[in-house]
């Protein structure tokens, strides 16, 4: 009797073992959350990268128009208004809340050539990046020694050079 019920367990276990209605569900379940993580590390990379083409265009953008403006004649610094204006440039194409920008107060003498710099660092909140503990601590300086506040995400800088036209 015992052997019959033994035999009978080792049947129903060997036609389990073969039986392949289920693999499919236990693959999927298994598969899916690798592809949702994949999508959503994907879709934080392309905003990132989205949003360092953006800081570039900008900065560049600023840096021309600075190019192009004429310092005052008494002070040889650049106006209160064209300082502004290309800080606007930059802050109204991207959206986060913290930009750091650095215009000069006036062109700078590059061996004998007037030259403009313009540079210009933005925190890009990722919320996927933030799961992963990506986090940049509140005391943290930049190579130049600004502080960043702590974000949850990535800085990207970008800087941008011409020579001064000062039309």
């Amino acid at each position: 009797m015992l052997l019959r019920v033994l035999r009978h367990i080792a049947e129903k276990a060997l036609n389990f073992s073969r039986d392949g209605r289920g693999s499919v569900t236990v693959d999927f379940v298994i598969s899916i959350p690798i592809l949702v993580g994949v999508l959503v590390i994907t879709s934080e990379y392309g905003r990132v990268l989205q949003m360092r083409t953006t800081l570039d265009n900008a900065v560049s953008d600023a840096t021309r128009y600075l190019t192009r403006v004429q310092p005052d004649e008494a002070t040889g610094q650049f106006t209160v208004t064209s300082r502004a204006f290309a800080d606007e440039l930059i802050r109204n194409r991207l959206n986060s809340d913290f930009i750091d920008i650095d215009i000069p107060m006036a062109p700078l003498d590059v061996g004998g050539v007037q030259v403009v710099e313009v540079a210009a660092r933005v925190g890009v909140e990722t919320r996927a990046l933030s799961i992963l503990n990506l986090v940049t601590p509140a005391d943290a300086t930049l190579d130049d020694g600004t502080k960043v506040r702590e974000i949850e995400g990535i800085v990207i800088s970008a800087a941008e050079r011409f020579p001064h036209q000062g039309r």
